[in-house]
């Protein structure tokens, strides 16, 4: 969802994605918003979508619930679906999916 909501589409260079054996990396084209520095990405911050147009309604539909449908996610707040606090997780299955889905 970050890559989507906060990539420059005025750059065509892709968004990438690296699984390890200990994380999922996901690096997405574009620049910090004026107001937010290194330091405060690193801490706990709000969120400022470069796009927000394409990030709540159409995002939901076409890729987060179907991933949650299939299994390939968990909400890590799941009594709470709408909690500012929720994130999503990668499933043993969404593991063994990869990032292409192979």
């Amino acid at each position: 969802m970050n890559a989507v909501t906060h990539r420059d589409y005025a750059s065509n260079a892709s968004v990438q994605v690296m699984l390890f054996a200990d994380r999922l990396e996901v690096w997405n084209p574009g620049e910090l918003p004026p107001s937010l520095t290194l330091d405060e990405l690193r801490q706990p911050h709000a969120s400022i979508p470069r796009n927000p147009l394409i990030d709540d309604e159409h995002f939901r539909k076409a890729y987060l619930q179907p991933a949650l449908d299939a299994g390939l996610i968990e909400m890590t707040v799941p009594d709470k679906p709408r909690s500012t606090r929720q994130k999503y997780r990668l499933t043993a299955k969404g593991v063994r999916k990869g990032p292409k889905g192979t």
